[in-house]
């Protein structure tokens, strides 16, 4: 198989997986997982030239695409929303008609750094990719949720950067959360949020994080498939 390459797809929510590696199929076997649990994997030896990462790529132009487009894309190139349990994000957008999207941008897990890193080393990647996962599920309202941590400063500017670049008709808003675990988990989060009055009760949220973001930003402006 080549890297980036079409491997498995599920028939239930027809999302799509893709070798991480070139390489020779060894079979389908049971592989540990980070929480210490077993599942099925498919077995890569990796072999040959890299054909995807660390290559330049062009940029398209995504904001000509419409809902309908984008959605298929997420779908073909294996998008995830990995806020919580893992779930395709067009089967979530089919299936819920979510009104609000709510990007979480502090870690789920006070182990973890990714979406710090991710926040702190990709912001622009982050709005776009927020502004389009907003547009193929239309919503109309994104709701950024920083850590206690973040500086006012740094907020102000990167709403400043998602009004520039989110279509006519959404509206942004964002607030800082007390970075306690478990407060990531997706009820806790609506639930703070709730409280707060920073979205409406009968609203229908998406919570999505900033590796989600990124992996559809990936998908519709270079034709990226999640391999990772």
């Amino acid at each position: 198989v080549k890297e980036g390459q079409l491997i498995a797809k599920c028939n239930i929510t027809n999302m799509s997986f893709h070798s991480p590696v070139p390489g020779r199929v060894l079979g389908i076997l049971d592989s540990p997982l980070p929480d210490g649990s077993f599942g099925r994997a498919v077995g890569i030896q990796m072999e040959g030239s890299f054909s995807i990462l660390g290559r330049p790529y062009g940029k398209l132009q995504w904001k000509s695409l419409d809902s309908r487009t984008l959605k298929t894309m997420f779908s073909a190139y294996g998008v995830v929303n990995t806020s919580g349990k893992a779930y395709p994000v067009t089967e979530e957008i089919n299936r819920f008609h979510p009104s609000v999207l709510i990007v979480r941008l502090f870690e789920k897990d006070p182990t973890y750094v990714m979406d710090s890193f991710i926040l702190n080393n990709f912001i622009n990647e982050v709005i776009e990719g927020s502004a389009v996962i907003a547009k193929a599920a239309g919503v109309k309202k994104i709701f950024f949720a920083f850590g206690e941590q973040a500086e006012l400063p740094f907020i102000v500017d990167f709403i400043s950067r998602v009004n520039s670049v989110v279509d006519s008709g959404i509206t942004v808003d964002f607030s800082t959360v007390k970075e306690k675990y478990p407060v990531s988990n997706k009820r806790l989060l609506l639930g703070s949020l709730l409280c707060q009055k920073m979205i409406p009760y009968d609203s229908v949220p998406m919570v999505v994080d900033s590796s989600t973001v990124i992996s559809a930003f990936n998908a519709v402006t270079y034709d990226r498939p999640v391999l990772e």
